[in-house]
């Protein structure tokens, strides 16, 4: 049965939708040297729909999910997004794993109309497209807030604070952030996406005095980073962005993670919550032996939202009903993970909070209550 003739809401004004499907793509890196991130964000995604797949479904229907694969690389993640706009129809890209990655895609997305649904992507870029939602705020507003306070606690409001960061154009935002909020950025250097050393910047930072290190990158990057700071003595207090928020650190660097300090949007994955209970639990079921990171948190925090809307939205979903659902998502709760979730047309960003976790022990553990704009 074609996707114009299959009725009950699955006809040319609800592209993925059959009368028993929902299908939601995802372009993330399968293959390569960043795999992780999207296996991981896969994973996530597969266990949200095999809980609610094994539940019955969404007003009748199963939710399925189509993947391709950009390897990282902007050009493959703009033949994927192609790919879902002209070739397999989906109602909406779901939990794609990268920034660089997401904004080269997402033109392509936003001529077709197709949705970018709560993507691990951080950039202010993302709020131009007006059927983009995301899960977080981008990571200027999440280091303004950590800027902010920062200034509150005196013994680190003294220190002098530095940035260590991917040069993909848009991680240089945290930096924006960090000076618009109210502890002063001493220095701040970048390294390139292809790197596999990070001693030369790190010498700069440590000859500048910086004692209080903000690295953004992949936790491979990071455990890297780790690991020649350790060699030159060099021991800033190190933080850095939710992507790293991810047993996979304390596995790469051992001892060396103790202590590092990451930015979140809501709690880590490890956290005694009913919501992270709930997600791991479902990992365990449905993909176990992987990893229990915040990307694929991020994908079950994403596919909550997702399926809120699709279930008030409806036996007769189309696109724009769902979308019309979304956009009237009102205190949603996602078992404390983060605040209830409020979102519009206008106001497309489900968190507006950071959670400060510390390794403790090889475990991100929650560190101080939520800080909020």
């Amino acid at each position: 049965m074609s996707q114009s003739d299959s009725g009950g809401g699955g006809g040319a004004a609800a592209p993925g939708i059959t009368a028993d499907t929902i299908t939601l793509g995802m372009v993330t890196p399968m293959t390569g040297p960043f795999a992780a991130l999207g296996t991981d964000g896969q994973a996530g995604a597969d266990a949200l729909i095999q809980t609610v797949n094994a539940a019955g479904g969404i007003n009748g229907r199963k939710l399925a999910l189509a993947v391709q694969d950009d390897q990282y690389d902007p050009k493959q993640a703009v033949a994927g997004a192609r790919y879902f706009a002209t070739q397999q129809p989906v109602l909406g890209i779901w939990g794609n794993n990268g920034t660089a990655t997401t904004l080269a895609g997402m033109p392509t997305l936003q001529q077709a109309g197709v949705p970018l649904l709560f993507p691990m992507a951080l950039s202010t870029q993302l709020a131009t497209y007006d059927r983009s939602f995301a899960s977080m705020l981008p990571l200027s507003a999440q280091f303004q807030l950590l800027s902010d306070w920062v200034a509150t606690q005196p013994n680190l409001a003294t220190g002098r604070w530095g940035i260590l960061y991917q040069n993909d154009g848009t991680s240089a935002e945290v930096a924006d952030g960090f000076k618009k909020g109210k502890t002063p950025l001493t220095d701040n250097v970048n390294f390139e996406r292809t790197a596999t050393s990070y001693a030369t910047q790190l010498q700069k930072l440590q000859a500048g005095g910086i004692t209080n290190l903000v690295f953004i990158g992949n936790v491979n990057q990071i455990s890297v980073a780790l690991k020649e700071a350790d060699q030159t003595g060099y021991k800033p207090q190190w933080y850095s962005s939710l992507g790293n928020t991810s047993p996979d650190l304390a596995k790469l660097t051992g001892p060396l993670a103790e202590g590092v300090i990451t930015v979140n949007p809501y709690a880590p994955p490890q956290s005694d919550l009913p919501g992270t209970n709930e997600f791991r639990a479902a990992m365990e079921k449905y993909e176990p032996g992987k990893s229990q990171s915040m990307y694929a948190l991020n994908s079950w925090v994403g596919g909550k939202i997702i399926v809120d809307a699709l279930q008030r939205a409806g036996k007769d979903v189309t696109r724009d009903s769902f979308l019309a659902a979304l956009q009237e998502t009102k205190d949603l709760q996602v078992g404390n993970i983060m605040p209830p979730i409020s979102l519009t047309a206008t106001d497309r960003t489900a968190s507006t909070c950071i959670v400060l976790a510390a390794v403790n022990q090889g475990v991100f553990k929650a560190n101080g209550d939520p800080v909020c704009q």
